[in-house]
């Protein structure tokens, strides 16, 4: 089994007052081929600049260094503040895409549902280009593959990780944390 963790390390221009600890945490657990694989993840917030936002969230991971995680760093697709139309939503997304894949040297991800991603986000040729980390939560193992939002639906293109359990007690998985996030990552 591969253990891996996601870190939020800011939304908007707001840094994860935990981030720092956490990170180090994790990077503490195991060693070699026992270690815990590491990703971050940043919240897209609308009613902030793109740029502005993609700057911070680099800031915020490499402290003026190299991003040091294993998993490319993603992007949380969620809601909506700045109450932005379809269309403009999808073209502040892209900015902040393109600029956080500049910063880090590596595309980047988007963490997002079918749900939100068709409320959200205008249809578009540039979202299936970004690896998918798909939510669609289940009360069970998951044994099927998630429903994917259309721009990699209809491009053939797959996840490469599925969130599939939100908030469930952590203490059953011998984390101290109440609320635990389940996934799945298919590892190439």
């Amino acid at each position: 089994m591969v253990k891996f963790v996601q870190i939020r390390a800011s939304s908007g221009n707001d840094a994860d007052t935990w981030f720092d600890s956490y990170w180090a945490g994790a990077k503490s657990v195991g060693s070699g081929s026992d270690r815990l694989i590491l990703g971050v993840t940043h919240t897209f917030e609308s009613d902030t600049d793109p740029v502005v936002q993609a700057k911070f969230f680099h800031e915020q991971v490499t402290k003026g260094g190299t991003y040091d995680g294993d998993l490319p760093p993603a992007v949380d697709v969620e809601h909506n503040p700045g109450k932005l139309d379809k269309e403009t939503f999808a073209n502040q997304l892209k900015i902040m895409m393109e600029t956080c894949s500049s910063l880090f040297g590596q595309r980047c991800s988007i963490y997002t549902g079918y749900g939100v991603w068709s409320r959200l986000v205008a249809e578009n040729n540039w979202a299936q280009d970004y690896p998918l980390w798909v939510a669609m939560w289940i009360d069970r193992n998951p044994a099927d593959y998630p429903t994917l939002p259309r721009e990699w639906a209809n491009n053939g293109k797959t996840a490469y990780m599925w969130q599939y359990i939100v908030r469930a007690d952590g203490r059953d998985f011998g984390v101290s944390s109440e609320r635990l996030d389940h996934d799945r990552y298919w590892v190439d």
